[in-house]
């Protein structure tokens, strides 16, 4: 085919657009006005994008300072085991007697303050092993607690039960029936302030005058609900610099607010600093944010690692009813979870059969092959476990993207899609992730040459080159309130980069 002459479709980056671009890049040609491109912005990566972030509400606020919310933990946990010593301050090893013989005392040495004396405290055997607490200390930055064994125990207690990272947790105040003292005491759990940065995003384009008037007729915008359901489209007129500019503002903010990584130092400083000198500050995104939480690796995907991982999070914590999740993935995710539910179905439900008046897995369809031709076929979107638990698959288009997910996995396509993401754990009424934006919105500033961006004469120019300047600039951010509430399995291809 070396006789073909071939031009690539290429992709370039202007930094002033004349109207031989315009040509090139949109199909245009002089005078032909009743040239019609329909270009749906919601096919492109940024508006996919944009239609994942619309899912959560937003926050308008004003970007002079940081912005931060609340997080607060439980009053009930385990505190773990610095060390332990005898009655003589010996401090016990796994080579050690037992401690604590004939209602000796024992010292415990936790990293807080988290009992109270006359408490009852339990290690990981809870009540084989109980502990009363007779008195307190501070050291330095840990506490000590001075504990005799709580039930009739001459021999003592088991030195491996002493020993650094046993878990203890309270059980009880009991004291004399008659005369007692002060006992026991409550725990509150402070909140705990989160903050995050604004990222303040900018783009500025340079256009010749004649290309400025360059339009794109009826172009069809997308109206989507909150869900990604195309409600309707609207026609509208725009130069195709400005939906241009428009788009890639659009694709920069969502990629902030989605992908961010925090440049902020320990000491919260920055090392990165524009034209001004002014330091350049990049929020958190949701994926750093949420990637504090729950986030596990697989090289092989099962349905009970799935669900295991469920399991731990909701036991304890959510109501049997409360057990709906939503699991976000990209295409090949949910293939891999139709396979891994039909696996496990026909291995370990030796009389599944499928009815096929309720269901129409096997249906007739028109061919010109047969005139009996049948299609069949089906797809599991949704899995029941046990104890509640209710998986739903939700397919999001920018887990495909080829373009920004450039891993490939060994099964075909980006290995971004074999990622599971459950953004929201459990039912809350604050919302666990939001958008924080600019209570101002979107500025946009135009600059004119001899004759300005709206076709009028200029008479204060701002240029004496015969070009115009149109300027977008917001502040962005996102709120992931509880990472706790996030849930992400990530195929082991992508550890270190997710």
């Amino acid at each position: 085919m070396n006789f073909y002459k071939l031009n690539d479709a290429g992709s370039y980056a202007p930094k002033i657009v004349k109207l031989n671009n315009l040509y090139a890049s949109h199909n245009l040609t002089p005078q032909k006005l009743d040239n019609i491109i329909t270009k749906i912005m919601a096919a492109n990566y940024g508006k996919s994008l944009s239609r994942f972030l619309d899912k959560w509400s937003t926050i308008e606020k004003d970007p002079s300072t940081q912005y931060y919310w609340e997080v607060i933990g439980s009053n009930r946990k385990n505190v773990p085991l610095i060390e332990a010593r005898n009655e003589l301050g010996e401090v016990i090893d796994a080579s050690s007697e037992n401690a604590g013989k004939n209602n000796s005392l024992i010292y415990l040495v936790f990293p807080d303050a988290w009992f109270h004396v006359g408490e009852t405290i339990v290690g990981n055997l809870n009540e084989v092993y109980p502990f009363k607490i007779k008195d307190m200390r501070s050291e330095g930055t840990n506490t000590v607690y001075a504990v005799e064994i709580m039930r009739y125990m001459p021999e003592g207690v088991p030195a491996d039960r002493l020993l650094l990272g046993e878990r203890f947790s309270i059980e009880s105040s009991p004291v004399e029936a008659e005369l007692s003292t002060e006992s026991g005491g409550i725990r509150l759990a402070t909140p705990m302030n989160v903050y995050n940065n604004w990222t303040t995003i900018r783009i500025d384009q340079e256009v010749t005058r004649q290309a400025m008037y360059a339009k794109i007729n009826s172009v069809e915008i997308p109206i989507f609900d909150k869900d990604g359901k195309l409600l309707r489209t609207t026609n509208q007129m725009v130069t195709a610099v400005d939906m241009e500019v428009e788009r890639t503002f659009d694709e920069y903010c969502c990629n902030a607010m989605v992908f961010g990584v925090s440049n902020e130092t320990p000491k919260r400083t920055y090392n990165n600093f524009g034209k001004s000198g002014n330091p350049i500050k990049v929020s958190s995104g949701i994926f750093e944010q949420a990637s504090a939480g729950n986030k596990e690796y697989y090289n092989y995907f099962t349905l009970d690692a799935l669900t295991n991982n469920i399991y731990e999070l909701c036991a304890g914590k959510l109501d049997i009813a409360d057990r709906t999740i939503m699991i976000t993935t990209g295409e090949r995710g949910a293939i891999q979870f139709h396979k891994a539910v039909l696996q496990n179905m026909t291995q370990g439900w030796q009389l599944f059969t499928i009815d096929n008046y309720s269901t129409g897995v096997v249906k007739k369809v028109k061919s010109d092959l047969n005139q009996n031709s049948i299609g069949a076929g089906f797809q599991f979107t949704e899995y029941y476990a046990p104890n509640g638990v209710r998986i739903i698959i939700h397919v999001e288009t920018m887990y495909d993207d080829p373009v920004r997910n450039k891993i490939m996995h060994p099964n075909g396509g980006v290995a971004f899609s074999y990622r599971y993401d459950i953004w929201d754990l459990g039912t809350q009424q604050t919302p666990n992730i939001q958008k924080v934006i600019d209570i101002d919105g979107v500025r946009r500033g135009y600059a004119g040459g001899v004759v300005t961006w709206f076709n009028q004469d200029n008479n204060y120019m701002t240029t004496k080159t015969d070009v115009n300047s149109t300027t977008r600039m917001t502040n962005i951010g996102a709120i992931v309130r509880d990472a706790t509430r996030c849930v992400s399995l990530i195929p082991t291809i992508l550890q270190g980069v997710n």
